[in-house]
């Protein structure tokens, strides 16, 4: 699936394999869920990566995808699932996706930014916002530039739906 989506952002032919990846990833995630599944009912961690433990999800963001926690591949999975769905202009399933990641995860930075890129499509602002502004919170290192550029889109949009306006940008 992932190498479906690689073509398509290399190719930009339009999305003629998004369906299929679409599927695809469809079917990895019910095969990530039956071994998550698995791993409870065994009393197995599902959050711990084959690299060894990590404080949250967000620290597995850059790793390979072999050595992520059956959680974190499946967020990992949700998100690109949901990045396909955006691609193929299918906004709110796209969000969907993003929302269960966010149920595992609740401050996956990937969910929460591209969640809050898809909102803003959509006209949700608010939500944007207040994704973005975690974002923000959580994310010591800056690695999420898009948050600014959303921020902006959002405040020259509706200036009122980020608390704090023009300020937390500039902050």
């Amino acid at each position: 699936a992932e190498s479906l989506r690689q073509r398509d952002l290399t190719i930009h032919d339009g999305g003629t394999a998004h369906m299929e990846a679409i599927s695809t990833y469809k079917i990895a995630i019910d095969l990530i869920l039956e071994k998550r599944r698995d791993l409870a009912e065994n009393g197995t961690p599902t959050d711990v990566p084959l690299s060894g433990a990590t404080e949250s999800v967000n620290e597995e963001l850059f790793l390979e995808t072999t050595a992520k926690s059956t959680d974190g591949l499946l967020c990992a999975s949700y998100c690109s699932l949901a990045k396909i769905l955006f691609m193929a202009s299918m906004f709110e399933q796209a969000v969907s996706y993003y929302d269960e990641a966010l149920k595992l995860a609740p401050d996956y930075l990937d969910a929460l930014t591209y969640r809050a890129s898809t909102l803003i499509i959509l006209g949700r602002y608010e939500e944007a916002a207040q994704n973005y502004l975690r974002v923000l919170e959580l994310d010591e290192q800056r690695l999420f530039v898009d948050v600014y550029t959303g921020l902006g889109k959002i405040l020259v949009a509706n200036e009122e739906s980020v608390e704090g306006g023009w300020s937390k940008v500039v902050e």
